[in-house]
């Protein structure tokens, strides 16, 4: 077969293009939004809300401070919830460090993320930021994070724990250790 021939193949087409000329990442996205969202809405409404908080906490989150900013109705069911969310593959579970989960795919962590209404989301990133505070006190491996969840809300704070993360990383000189 000549060059020309091979290119004019299916399999050597742009894969981005169907037969009829649209996009197949376009299909492709918005049947997967689908599928997430059909898999998230057949979750029970509780947990349901569980997740979308795991989501603003991060893609890897820990379960001390997903229990520390649950509602306290919630907070009873959050273990059985937990085993549930792990078993559907929502979740990942370190082996090494318990506490922490990490969301399956990227994908489903972003969709869900934007599921919780903008007013919502900063008000959890309000209440996470202030719960890390509370607890890690003056833990400065915590201040990138402060900062992340607090310029979704109070700038000023994010301004303040981003000079104190930057300061942090200079200090230990980890950002410059690059194989010498």
């Amino acid at each position: 077969a000549s060059s020309r021939q091979l290119v004019r193949a299916p399999s050597f087409r742009d894969p981005t293009q169907n037969r009829r000329g649209g996009n197949i990442n376009m299909n492709s996205q918005v049947k997967l939004d689908k599928l997430v969202l059909c898999r998230f809405e057949n979750l029970p409404v509780k947990i349901q809300r569980m997740l979308r908080t795991a989501s603003i906490i991060g893609f890897t989150f820990s379960s001390n401070v997903l229990y520390g900013v649950l509602p306290l109705n919630l907070k009873d069911q959050m273990s059985a919830a937990m085993v549930n969310l792990l078993n559907q593959k929502w979740l990942f579970q370190d082996m090494e460090n318990e506490t922490l989960y990490q969301f399956a795919h990227p994908y489903a962590h972003q969709i869900i993320y934007e599921l919780t209404p903008t007013c919502e989301r900063a008000h959890l990133h309000k209440a996470i930021a202030d719960y890390i505070a509370e607890t890690c006190g003056d833990d400065r491996s915590q201040f990138a994070m402060l900062s992340f969840h607090y310029q979704h809300c109070d700038t000023d704070k994010a301004l303040k724990y981003c000079v104190e993360a930057t300061v942090e990383l200079l200090r230990v000189d980890t950002i410059f250790d690059f194989g010498d």
